[in-house]
């Protein structure tokens, strides 16, 4: 009986691995945030493209577009300067085909990411960190900074007054006997 099942717990994993699934990324115990960085991978882009994809990327290419595609696989990103091209291959779920292609993204002189289709306005770009990412780049980070440039404040002025009290002389300054 142990046997049976051990087998069958390797047959159904054996066809997942095997059989092609669309790819998807989880959102769960994250925060959506726009999407910015000098060199974003694959994973940074994937939140925003699976959706877009699925959604609005072949809107007028294909007939009957709606929840019609999806990313297959993600097959490559190429960095060019302040643009980036993500490879991947489609899946056409109603003729179950699937297809490579490819979006362009460019950065803004502020850091975020737009996707620009053909003939379309830019759309923002965003992806999702996890929670502890998030609140570490938004209130730890700049909180960090500052404390940081104060300390050294504090520490200048004090070995400023330090010298300036070793230099003067014994009479002036000091406490009156």
């Amino acid at each position: 009986m142990t046997r049976q099942a051990v087998f069958m717990l390797l047959l159904l994993f054996g066809s997942l691995v095997i059989t092609g699934t669309a790819a998807a990324h989880s959102t769960a115990g994250r925060v959506k945030v726009d999407l910015q960085g000098k060199t974003p991978g694959v994973d940074d882009f994937a939140y925003f493209m699976e959706s877009y994809v699925h959604r609005e990327l072949y809107r007028g290419r294909f007939k009957q577009w709606e929840k019609r595609f999806y990313i297959k696989e993600f097959t490559g990103v190429q960095h060019l300067g302040d643009r980036a091209v993500v490879r991947f291959v489609t899946l056409d779920h109603k003729q179950n085909e699937d297809f490579a292609d490819e979006m362009g993204f460019s950065r803004s002189g502020d850091g975020r990411w737009w996707y620009v289709p053909e003939g379309g306005d830019k759309v923002a770009v965003y992806t999702y960190v996890t929670r502890w990412s998030y609140l570490y780049d938004q209130f730890i980070l700049p909180v960090s900074a500052v404390g940081t440039i104060l300390a050294l404040g504090l520490l200048a002025g004090l070995v400023w007054r330090r010298r300036r009290a070793e230099r003067a002389p014994e009479g002036v300054g000091g406490a009156a006997a």
